[in-house]
């Protein structure tokens, strides 16, 4: 009988370790594959800068290129990192294309967000209010029904359905927006666009763009830009 205990603890051990060295096996792996995609997506990063004549910046996630705390996508979570930063300011202003990062919660509830980022300057006098539009989810129906601010466009129930608009001043948002840009917003779903008067910031909130689709992103993020801009300054 203690043969046979012996035999099962002995087994029982052997299977507890498999399961930790299969783990640990698991983990190695991941990690290394993770970072070869990230490698291959810096480099890709890198070839993309001069097909689009932009500029890559080196060292960029030691700073954000904007004063971040304006912003609301980058006022979220902690340890946040800005990497794979593009930078184009051949013409009268800058264009960023980067990828950002945040964290939310902590240990085994953290989640990391990813998305890549458009972000377009808007020259030294402002020319658009400071606002946020997403998608709205149910979190935002409910916190609406308790004076969460939502801005709806009357004119446009279906609009104002989908997304949630948000800013202090909501008559000069009201001015800001119009029918082709409604239109232009509900032509590109699942888009986040914010301002701070400064800058306007253009992005999938949680999504980066797969590097071989980067040049398309950047075209809709130029005419979603395009559109703002062409509304303030005709006002």
């Amino acid at each position: 009988m203690a043969a046979i205990e012996t035999i099962e603890g002995a087994f029982g051990f052997l299977v507890f370790g498999g399961v930790v060295l299969g783990f640990v096996g698991l983990v190695i792996v991941v990690t290394v594959l993770t970072r070869r995609a990230e490698r291959q997506r810096r480099e890709g990063f890198q070839q993309l800068a001069g097909q689009l004549g932009m500029e890559h910046m080196d060292g960029a996630s030691e700073r954000m290129p904007f004063d971040s705390e304006r912003l609301h996508l980058f006022r979220q979570g902690h340890s946040r990192h800005v990497g794979n930063c593009l930078r184009d300011t051949r013409g009268r202003d800058t264009t960023l294309l980067l990828d950002y990062q945040y964290v939310i919660g902590h240990g085994k509830n953290r989640h990391t967000h990813r998305q890549t980022v458009a972000a377009f300057s808007l020259g030294a006098r402002p020319v658009l209010p400071r606002f946020e539009l997403r998608p709205e989810n149910v979190f935002h129906k409910v916190g609406a029904a308790f004076g969460y601010q939502d801005i709806d466009f009357a004119l446009y129930p279906g609009f104002s359905k989908h997304y949630l608009v948000r800013g202090a001043d909501e008559q000069a948002i009201r001015d800001a927006f119009d029918e082709s840009i409604i239109t232009a917003v509900e032509n590109t779903p699942g888009i986040s666009i914010e301002s701070d008067g400064e800058w306007l910031v253009i992005y999938r909130d949680g999504k980066r763009v797969n590097v071989s689709r980067i040049a398309e992103f950047l075209e809709e993020a130029r005419m979603l830009q395009t559109a703002f801009t062409r509304r303030a300054r005709r006002r």
